[in-house]
């Protein structure tokens, strides 16, 4: 994973600007509503390809979002490329005690697709 790739041109987005992968990972993936237009514009796509140079983080962005609505792509890609990373729902940080019973829950109902991003991350609480 490319979580130590840096890039001397920061990118910006909103009043933050991120100059590694991960860094933006994480930022997009809170801030999925302003990551989405910056992407539907191709922003993110072009820094991801021109300066860090990681096409491998491209393409998994570019079918993340070909699978699934922008918030959820974000989420993953945010799993698979910010791995220490603490995704926060409502304002607070995700423990594993918050999610004792409403994990399981989430991934036995029909509408949920369980990818193995989400799998890990569940594995991994």
């Amino acid at each position: 994973m490319s979580e130590d790739t840096r890039s001397d041109k920061p990118y910006k987005l909103g009043e933050r600007s991120y100059t590694t992968l991960a860094e933006l990972a994480a930022a997009m993936a809170e801030n999925h509503e302003l990551a989405g237009e910056h992407i539907e514009r191709g922003y993110v796509q072009k820094w991801i390809e021109e300066e860090l140079r990681d096409y491998d983080a491209r393409i998994a962005l570019d079918k993340l979002l070909e699978e699934n609505v922008t918030e959820l792509a974000l989420f993953e890609f945010a799993l698979r490329y910010a791995p220490q990373w603490t995704p926060v729902i409502e304002g607070l940080p995700v423990q594993a005690e918050f999610l004792d019973e409403y994990l399981p829950q989430l991934l036995k109902d029909d509408y949920v697709v369980c990818t193995q991003e989400l799998a890990n991350f569940a594995g991994s609480l």
